[in-house]
């Protein structure tokens, strides 16, 4: 399974040129540094969506529902709900 990371957050990380100390920077390492700033900047971008956690609840109908798009679900013990989400969220608990 592939790891799905934010481009911005790679590029917002203090290791550019004009952000590093000199005194205790090596100039290959700078370069290479940059280098890899450069290849990130121009990856594509990958087609994905955010992952949505749901969870059955038992509604006023009687009937076990999906948190996320109220559709009725047949399989308890189902992973995902139709509408895709993933049926892994707990319930809140209240402590007192």
């Amino acid at each position: 399974m592939s790891n799905y990371i934010e481009r911005e957050a790679v590029l917002a990380y203090p290791i550019r040129k004009d952000k590093c100390d000199r005194k205790h920077a090596n100039e290959h390492f700078i370069l290479g540094i940059e280098s890899v700033i450069e290849f990130v900047e121009n990856l594509p971008a990958a087609d994905v969506a955010p992952v949505r956690h749901g969870r059955l609840y038992l509604a006023e109908d009687a009937v076990f529902r999906c948190s996320e798009c109220g559709r009725i679900c047949y399989e308890l013990d189902a992973p995902y709900c139709y509408c895709g989400a993933r049926m892994d969220k707990e319930d809140k608990h209240e402590t007192d």
